[in-house]
């Protein structure tokens, strides 16, 4: 192939031409466009090696675009537009070519036109962003083309006027002379025929013109001809036209200020001067000289020593300082002063000046002065009281602040500005409210964004005439009891009483209270209350955890009437009916029986009660404790059991014996063999034919050391002449080891003198076999094989006694599995038992030698460690444990996922005895649990506070349950952005406590989940939600549906679908009406078989679910597609802040299109703006439900809002119907106008 440095094509070219002499890249190829040689200017241009273009075709020097198809060789020659062609780096430059065909072969020179490409491209590019800068300007662009009678809109010059974007305007040009207003339309006639007769090249006016909808605006219109004839006419003609309504408006509001500004001038008794500061003349109004006493009139200039005269000596040189200050620094001033009117009166002034040029250029220094003298005086009487006024406030104990009926700062004191971080500027009399509020917020005062809303309430408030009374939270953590007194004046006073310590000292006593009340809900023991009638008003939900019974058929009952075992019930009786003038006395462990469904089935209680009297000595009640002790007394049945089946043993050996089972044998001393019975023989396996007894082998059966026992037993013999019997181990013929009982007496002659011994040997291999079961029995778990609590209580006990004597940084570790419930609810107790033994395996594994390990029951295990080094060798025990139980469990049902909460008692600084260090453990386990499982905590002092808060607020709550006292249902709107309309309300708790007021859900809710007072709070809220809404339709109201959450333990723990289909049978409310909202943590226990057929039955009745706060927990789609949910409701932590965040208005699209493509309703919480409130209607979720709206509210006021809400539509669908366009302009419009 020829190259650069060849002179000709190749050497068989008839056409001579040297390619090197032309300046464009030019490349020569065969009829099939493979190049044969290429010109130097060519390969600079395409960076290729010319050794490296053989073989290459024109094709591969081309860039393709996903356009094209491929190269077509018969077209491509006559290809006229520019095409981009690659260098050998991979880059790219447009080219145009010329293709000439010569002796068979085509010459083809490459043009490059890159640079005229790129212009082309950013003029289009600038074309574009010109057309989007004009629209975006609210600008309307029109073309008039006479030639072709066209005409072109944009479509802000629609907008403008009402046409629908994509409708085409077709009217004359009289049509449109038509909706000009009558005063303008002969001005506007005039421009137009000015313009098109060629008069004008460029026309500019303005007009009012009527839009579609028949509201006027005012409209500036320019424009100038394109193209013109010969005789100057125009052809095509190009403008635009700005709506100017709001700048015309704004010129009527400004003359009416002017005019409103020289009445209020003329009346308001200020005087009107000016200084030239060329010539020195003074001049001022009538006012100013009737003010002074001057003896001019108008506006006549004078020397201004006529004012300079007038100034009281005592003030003349401060003020003449001041006033020539400000003129030399051309500055404003004001100034107080007084003058001596020719009478002799003195008045007080205040003048306001500042410099000017007039239109004449002429510099001039403009004032205005006011006679203060009256309200100078006012001001100092007024000093004189404030002073003392204030005094009496600074010394109050409290913030305080009064503030006019503008809600503007009259008085403070330093304790109100100290409080809120305000400085001296904020607490001036006139401040507003708001600016206090507002700067607080600033300074970081608040951090709660609700305190601004909530001070507007406030302000809303005040004309109703309510005093009120509530409460701040600071960012600090201080909290401020705020309450406003009205006064006759108008305004109103504050008061504001720092109560964080109060505060913390009752949340103190009721985290004490409710961590004592959990305790003992989650202790094995339980406790019980009665009322002076002996009824049972009272039992913790651990009765019905250790013994698997219902306290529903207990409570209310009479103690005395309860089904005790016939055997117990006098005794028990007698605690509760006391003999005549005997006062009630307290019982203690006493054994109560109480026989189950199966008359062979009987539970062992133990009961104590202690009486309690009023102040007045008065009965009242008792209160005590109960223990299941059924598995202590079925140990002592065992117990027995074994014991007696011990003695039947021991008696059959006895009278084996008498009939030949117990071997005999016989030794004199100095023989060599010991004589053997066959029943001897028989126990020992030996043959009698091939066995012989020496001494030395009947000695060497014995295993280990018990031939030394045997020896020393017989010494003891020969000693006292007196049986000796000794438990030894020996050898029988096949190898196994038994158990025997060897015997000793002696053997005398006729003399009576010891010739050697006799004896038996009995085999009580069953014996020890049934010692060593009855110690397991009685001492370990037959589940698990660990330490049971009995000997855990005597281990314990030995621990704590080593270290009362010497302190060794021991420790007790309760351990309780996490979610073992749901394991055996969901996959049987079978399942639960596999668990556990592997759990206790795994310990056995972990814990050390020195260590004890102990199941104390259920899923509760301990570990007892008689010494460490300190609480670090604990924390990493606590560690190990959490971290070998974190994992899955593989069973044969399946694998399941649990965890472990640990409580840690020191020994001996948390307890010196077994009852305190186990309830102090007990105590740090629940802090562990409370705390989100699967961790450990030690047990401190301020546990046992809070247990005893918590446990009062329970009780509390379930008297409030049970007799409907305190608790109340709010109901939140539920709006269809598709129609505006009211669809749904959701039905809230709230809880009025009768001593600490209105106690929070996030409160009261986790208290009724731990004392199982869920289920019961689950349906007294769906049986007053049901019976609203049901109420509501009677009366009339449109079918709105209802939603209630409900909690995953009324799944788990009672029968959900009984309980719905009782309530819409008792309130008659249509299934359709009720939607049941479950949140996504339901999800994650084990069981979702159950899950599935629950919410399949709940469906069946009629009702929907909804899945709440979709996206903060499991958020499975797999759950979420296979469920039977109909709604999806959004969490506000994803609808906040959307309209401002790319990032989250994406993500709320997504979750918004997976529950439209799911086909649920989507339902948005949380919106608290205008913002939120379009974005969620833009991507289309159906519902909002969120402050933007209402909040939760009473049910009066929640059908109240949506009678207003609703109206507010009607009124809205009366008005005159406009197109897209306009009410996409006047939304602009609202919104800019709200900026």
């Amino acid at each position: 192939m020829n190259s650069a440095g060849n002179d000709g094509i190749d050497d068989n070219c008839s056409t001579a031409v040297s390619l090197n002499a032309l300046a464009t890249p030019t490349i020569v190829c065969d009829n099939d466009f493979n190049i044969l040689s290429i010109n130097s200017v060519g390969v600079e241009a395409l960076g290729f090696d010319p050794q490296n273009m053989h073989g290459k075709s024109i094709e591969d020097i081309l860039t393709k675009t996903k356009d094209e198809t491929g190269f077509d060789a018969n077209t491509w020659p006559d290809l006229k537009l520019p095409q981009q062609f690659q260098r050998s780096d991979g880059s790219t430059f447009w080219g145009l070519k010329s293709a000439i065909r010569v002796d068979g072969r085509w010459i083809i020179q490459i043009f490059e036109v890159d640079a005229l490409i790129k212009e082309r491209d950013a003029y289009v590019r600038s074309a574009g962003i010109w057309s989007k800068a004009v629209e975006a300007a609210e600008h309307g662009i029109w073309i008039f083309d006479t030639a072709e009678e066209k005409h072109f809109y944009s479509e802000g010059w629609k907008r403008m006027r009402g046409f629908p974007a994509n409708e085409e305007v077709d009217e004359t040009e009289e049509e449109w002379l038509a909706r000009v207003h009558p005063d303008d339309r002969e001005r506007v006639r005039k421009h137009v025929n000015e313009h098109a007769s060629g008069t004008k090249n460029l026309i500019a006016f303005e007009y009012r013109e009527q839009r579609l909808d028949g509201r006027w605006i005012w409209i500036s219109s320019r424009g100038r001809a394109l193209d013109k004839e010969n005789d100057s006419r125009g052809i095509r003609y190009s403008g635009t036209d700005t709506d100017i309504t709001h700048y015309k408006e704004v010129e009527k509001t400004v003359e009416v200020l002017t005019r409103r500004h020289e009445l209020a001038l003329q009346t308001s008794g200020v005087g009107v001067w000016e200084i030239n500061l060329t010539t020195g003349g003074f001049m001022c109004d009538r006012a100013l000289a009737e003010m002074y006493g001057f003896p001019i009139h108008g506006d006549m200039e004078v020397p201004l020593d006529i004012w300079k005269k007038a100034l009281h000596p005592d003030d003349a040189d401060d003020a003449l300082v001041k006033a020539f200050t400000a003129m030399e620094s051309r500055t404003r001033l004001e100034n107080t002063f007084r003058i001596v009117k020719p009478d002799g009166t003195v008045r007080r002034i205040r003048t306001t000046c500042n410099y000017h040029v007039d239109s004449n250029g002429d510099p001039k220094f403009l004032g205005a002065d006011r006679d203060v003298t009256e309200d100078w005086e006012r001001e100092q009487a007024v000093r004189e009281q404030s002073a003392q006024f204030e005094g009496a406030i600074e010394n109050m104990p409290h913030g305080l602040a009064m503030f006019d009926s503008d809600n503007r700062l009259v008085v403070t004191n330093q304790l109100y500005a100290d409080m809120y971080c305000l400085p001296t500027d904020m607490v001036q009399q006139g401040v507003h409210l708001l600016e206090i509020v507002s700067f607080a917020m600033e300074k970081g005062v608040f951090n709660n964004p609700e305190i601004m809303p909530t001070a507007h309430k406030i302000l809303d408030s005040i004309p109703s005439h309510k005093n009120q009374d509530m409460i701040w939270r600071l960012a600090d953590g201080r909290i401020i009891n705020f309450t406003i007194s009205l006064l006759e004046s108008g305004g109103w006073v504050s008061v504001h009483k720092d109560i964080t310590e109060q505060h913390q000292a009752k949340k103190r006593l009721a985290e004490s209270e409710q961590r004592f009340r959990d305790f003992t809900n989650s202790a094995s023991d339980w406790c019980w209350e009665s009322d002076k009638d002996h009824r049972l008003t009272y039992v913790t939900d651990s009765f019905e955890t250790s013994t698997g019974i219902s306290t529903d058929g207990f409570m209310g009952r009479i103690m005395a009437d309860l089904p005790a075992h016939e055997d117990d019930r006098p005794t028990w009786r007698a605690f509760f009916e006391p003999s005549q003038g005997e006062k009630y006395k307290q019982f203690k462990d006493s054994l109560m029986r109480i026989p189950q469904a199966d008359d062979d089935d009987v539970l062992h209680f133990k009961v104590s009660g202690t009486p309690r009297y009023d102040r007045n000595g008065n009965f009242i009640g008792f209160r005590g404790t109960g223990s299941n002790v059924t598995a202590e007394e079925t140990h002592k049945k065992q117990l027995a059991q074994a014991e007696k089946l011990l003695k039947v043993r021991s008696e059959q050996l006895v009278e084996a014996q008498k009939i030949g089972k117990v071997g005999d044998w016989s030794y004199k001393l100095g023989d060599d063999m010991v004589w053997w019975s066959p029943e001897t023989y028989a126990l020992m396996g030996q043959d009698p034919e091939s066995f012989q007894p020496t001494y030395e082998a009947v000695i060497a059966l014995y295993c280990d050391d018990d031939s030394a026992l045997v020896l020393k037993a017989q010494a003891e013999v020969l000693r006292t002449r007196s049986i000796r019997s000794v438990d030894v181990k020996a050898r029988r013929a096949d190898g196994s080891v038994g158990d025997f009982v060897v015997t000793s007496k002696t053997l005398a002659n006729e003399d009576g003198e010891t010739i050697g011994f006799f004896g038996t040997i009995q085999d009580i291999s069953e014996r020890k076999q049934a010692e060593q079961q009855l110690k397991k029995l009685a001492y370990y778990d037959p589940l698990t094989g660990l330490a049971n609590r009995v000997l855990f209580h005597r281990e314990l006990d030995k621990v704590l006694a080593a270290n009362k004597a010497t302190p060794s940084n021991g420790a007790l570790l309760l351990l309780d599995l996490d979610r073992f419930k749901e394991v055996n609810d969901s996959l049987g107790h079978a399942t639960g038992d596999e668990l556990l033994g592997k759990v206790s395996r795994l310990l056995a594994r972990i814990v050390e030698d020195d260590h004890f390990l102990a199941r104390l029951g259920g899923d509760e295990f301990a570990i007892v460690v008689p010494q460490s080094d300190g609480r670090k060798d604990i924390v990493e025990l606590a560690h190990r444990v959490n971290s070998a139980l974190s994992g899955s469990f593989n069973l044969e049902r399946g694998d399941v996922i649990v965890g472990t909460s640990i409580g840690i008692a020191m020994i001996p600084g948390d307890g010196f005895n077994y009852t305190d260090l186990l309830r102090n453990a007990d105590l740090a386990l629940y802090e562990a649990k409370e705390n989100g499982r699967g961790c450990f905590e030690f047990f401190h002092q301020g546990l046992k506070a809070s247990a005893q808060h918590k446990i009062a607020l329970a009780h509390d709550l379930r008297i409030a349950i049970t007799q409907n006292k305190g608790l109340s249902v709010h109901y939140q709107p539920q709006i269809d952005l598709a129609t505006g309309r009211v669809c749904g309300f959701e039905a809230l708790m709230r809880w009025n406590h009768p001593e600490l007021g209105m106690v929070s859900p996030s409160e009261f809710i986790p208290i009724a989940e731990t004392s199982h007072l869920i289920c019961d709070l689950g349906v007294w809220i769906l049986r007053e939600a049901a019976q609203q809404a049901k109420a509501w339709l009677d009366a009339g109201e449109p079918r709105r549906k209802i939603s209630v959450n409900v909690s995953a333990a009324q799944i788990w723990h009672s029968d959900l679908v009984y309980d719905v289909t009782a309530i819409l049978d008792e309130t008659g409310l249509p299934p359709a009406l009720l939607c049941l909202e479950l949140t996504e943590s339901l999800l994650a226990d084990n069981g979702e078989g159950r899950v599935r057929n629950v919410l399949k039955d709940l469906c069946s009745l009629g009702v929907s679910l909804a899945l709440d706060d979709f996206g903060t927990d499991y958020s499975s789609l797999g759950y979420l597609a296979q469920l039977p949910f109909h709604r999806l409701k959004i969490d506000r932590i994803f609808v906040s802040g959307a309209a401002t965040s790319v990032r989250s208005k994406e993500l709320l699209k997504g979750m918004v299109a997976l529950g439209r493509g799911l086909n649920m309703e989507v339902v948005g919480e949380g919106a608290e703006n205008q913002a939120e409130l379009c974005l969620l209607k833009e991507i289309g979720c159906n519902i909002v439900q969120g402050f933007v709206h209402s909040q939760a509210v009473r049910a009066d006021e929640a059908i109240a809002f949506a009678h207003r809400h609703e109206g507010t539509l009607s009124t809205e669908n009366q008005r005159p119907s406009r197109s897209f366009g306009t009410k996409k302009s006047e939304y602009l419009s609202s919104r800019l106008g709200s900026q």
